[in-house]
């Protein structure tokens, strides 16, 4: 199973407080927030994570900026090594919840063999740059976040005592530029002892992605690239290893938010042809559109106790169409675990019959009711679906079951910092 290690981490060396050095992880970080962070501290991780650089400058020549950035900040110990290797506990504060957990390395395995289980299909164009990323600086900036289970809750107890020493590092990250990740951060370093422990305990679990797939992906194939290249390499190799911040299942700080479907149409489409096709399988209500999509999203909240609920904006002007699902086809394409998926039906029932019936539709991502209701309203060839959230256990079902939920069906809020700890993938400097 799960092969996790200490290790000495790349941190900021000269303060304790990283409140003005973090950043959202890169996928979340908007152009207007890229300036902001480099305004904020002049070593700002984002200059690592999210190289700035022309749309038109390719990405071997931006992060050859971060690879250089991350050359100087080494040598002027803005950046150093621990001495010994550890793992490090976490603990985030937000909006009145606590999650814990702590940063490992993991022995890198293919999906198939069923150490490390991914829930997500992935897309080409972020393990691109991901990749150019790691060619470039050969250092793992942000972690992939994983889950695993602790029903007896003795990782947790290892945790509480780790946490009752004096923390290494801290950070308030409140307001609107670090909105998708926590506002309080704490970062510990473990003890021998308890190291020893938490490695015995996670050496018979699997680890489930929560959120990292792309990178985990460009991991394998980096390690893989190494392996071609250096015909004596060892399985120490800091590249056969990747960064996870590991949390168990049961923590109670766990939260998955919903990612709703917006739809631009390359063709007309009869409103009243779609709201037949739906009928077949669901069960169809009109109500007036609420003056904000949030009143639509609470709405399938509540309609979604009761089964599998979604909401369709844009098929007539000022309607919003409530659908519950009524039966699954018998003839289902698609995986069985799909059947019990909120995101699955969406996808399989409503996303793609209407891309078949209009090719050229283009489908887009919000996790804001209210841009979906915007977007609905804008022209009458858009579209905009809510759907309710994914729950965690569905998660680990669809993992086990070595299927793959549609793209953007979890969203695990907040998102972990960039900056905490990073490990780099080249022998430690003697």
């Amino acid at each position: 199973m799960a092969e996790i290690r200490p290790f000495a981490a790349l941190r900021y060396a000269a303060v304790d407080d990283l409140s003005a050095v973090l950043a959202p992880p890169y996928d979340v970080i908007s152009p207007e927030q890229q300036e902001e962070l480099h305004a904020l501290d002049p070593y700002n991780v984002v200059r690592l994570e999210l190289a700035r650089g022309g749309t038109d400058e390719p990405l071997a020549g931006r992060y050859a900026h971060a690879a250089e950035t991350l050359q100087q900040w080494r040598r002027a110990n803005v950046l150093g090594r621990d001495p010994t290797p550890s793992y490090y506990p976490y603990q985030e504060r937000f909006g009145g919840s606590t999650r814990r957990g702590f940063f490992a390395i993991v022995r890198l395995r293919p999906w198939e063999y069923g150490v490390v289980l991914p829930h997500e299909r992935t897309r080409p164009k972020p393990k691109t740059d991901r990749r150019e990323l790691l060619h470039t600086c050969r250092t793992q900036f942000s972690p992939i976040f994983s889950l695993f289970e602790d029903r007896d809750g003795e990782v947790r107890d290892l945790l509480e005592m780790a946490m009752r020493d004096a923390p290494v590092a801290c950070a308030q990250t409140e307001g609107a530029l670090f909105g998708e990740i926590a506002a309080d951060h704490t970062l510990w370093r473990t003890a021998p002892a308890i190291g020893r422990q938490l490695t015995m305990l996670l050496s018979d679990k699997q680890l489930f992605i929560a959120d990292g797939h792309h990178r985990y992906e460009t991991a394998l194939d980096y390690r893989d690239e190494r392996r071609r290249a250096e015909p004596d390499w060892t399985p120490d190799a800091p590249y056969e290893q990747v960064m996870m911040l590991l949390v168990p299942v049961e923590d109670p700080g766990l939260v998955v938010l919903p990612t709703h479907r917006i739809v631009t149409l390359g063709c007309a489409v009869d409103g009243a042809v779609l709201l037949a096709a739906w009928q077949r399988h669901f069960h169809v209500e009109s109500a007036a559109l609420p003056l904000n999509g949030n009143s639509v999203a609470d709405e399938i909240a509540r309609r979604g106790r009761e089964g599998h609920a979604f909401a369709a904006m844009g098929v007539e002007p000022g309607v919003v169409h409530y659908l519950t699902l009524r039966s699954v086809p018998e003839e289902f394409a698609h995986p069985p675990t799909w059947q019990d998926l909120n995101v699955g039906l969406l996808t399989a029932l409503i996303v793609e019959p209407l891309e078949h019936r209009c090719p050229g539709a283009q489908v887009e991502f919000t996790r804001d009711p209210e841009v979906a209701r915007r977007h609905a309203e804008a022209s009458d060839r858009q579209l905009s679906f809510l759907v309710n959230p994914t729950g965690v256990e569905q998660i680990l079902t669809t993992a086990r079951a070595r299927d793959r939920m549609p793209e953007k069906s979890t969203y695990f809020a907040p998102k972990v910092a960039t900056g905490l700890v990073m490990y780099p993938l080249d022998a430690p400097r003697r």
